[in-house]
């Protein structure tokens, strides 16, 4: 019973600990509505204006470009997908890569107190492995998220 409540203690810690660094305030203004300098133009290039493409190569382009997206997922690094993101700034990535370290330490006590409070030692194990895995997952399910919403 005393290492529950001990466990317990340590995911409250842990929560205050998320809380300070993820949920507090930011000073900075948000980073769209810094690049947001009104609709791009295009250059010389307007949207629907002929450019003398035949029929017969705007389906060859067609058919090339679906090909090309059809093959599966594509592996991308970390960095390429902060940037797909939208994650320019120094500031921004390193609240990913804290986020990184700090995910993990957070869950595992969370869900392996929790287990092991209310359902006994042996899924309290089970929870600490489980928090892990949750842990390491979480940052990269909300950059998967932000490249979801940045590209609709």
């Amino acid at each position: 019973m005393l290492i529950g409540v001990v466990l317990f203690a340590l995911a409250a810690i842990s929560g205050v600990v998320a809380y300070l660094f993820f949920f507090k305030k930011s000073s900075s203004s948000d980073f769209r509505n810094m690049m947001s300098g009104g609709p791009s133009t295009g250059g010389d290039m307007s949207y629907g204006q002929d450019r003398n493409i035949s029929p017969e190569d705007l389906e060859r382009i067609k058919r090339e470009a679906k090909s090309k997206t059809r093959g599966g997922k594509q592996h991308m690094t970390l960095e390429q997908k902060m940037f797909r993101a939208g994650m320019f700034s120094e500031k921004e990535r390193a609240d990913f890569y804290r986020l990184r370290v700090l995910a993990p330490v957070i869950a595992v006590p969370v869900i392996g107190s929790g287990l092991w409070t209310f359902a006994g030692a042996q899924f309290g194990m089970i929870g600490i492995l489980l928090g892990a895995v949750v842990g390491y997952q979480i940052p990269f399910t909300l950059l998967d998220k932000r490249i979801f919403r940045r590209d609709e």
